[in-house]
């Protein structure tokens, strides 16, 4: 079965409310300036909010529970500035009782 490459980024909008970096503070980074996506889950290594790099996350990093775990967090975003790109709609909306661990 060959890898699909799953991506997420941060739209304009982001108004630094800290939830999703709560929630997953191994792929988020949030500041008062915005939220990025951390390099160590990137396959291109850099931080930023992946706006137009569009870089896949790593599969050696991210597991399948924590890319279950994403698509909840993105639907709950108050600004729905998380998007996602590349085969999430198999992977439906986790327990929110779960942690993406950081």
């Amino acid at each position: 079965m060959p890898t699909i490459a799953r991506r997420i980024w941060i739209a304009d909008g982001c108004i630094h409310c800290y939830w999703c970096q709560n929630l997953a503070p191994l792929v988020f980074l949030a500041d008062e300036q915005g939220t990025c996506i951390a390099a160590e889950v990137r396959v291109d290594g850099r931080t930023s909010d992946n706006r137009r790099e569009h870089s896949a996350l790593r599969t050696d990093v991210v597991s399948a529970d924590d890319f279950a775990f994403l698509p909840f967090i993105a639907d709950g975003c108050p600004v729905q500035v998380i998007r996602l790109e590349g085969g999430w709609n198999h992977l439906g909306v986790a327990d929110p009782g779960l942690v993406v661990k950081g």
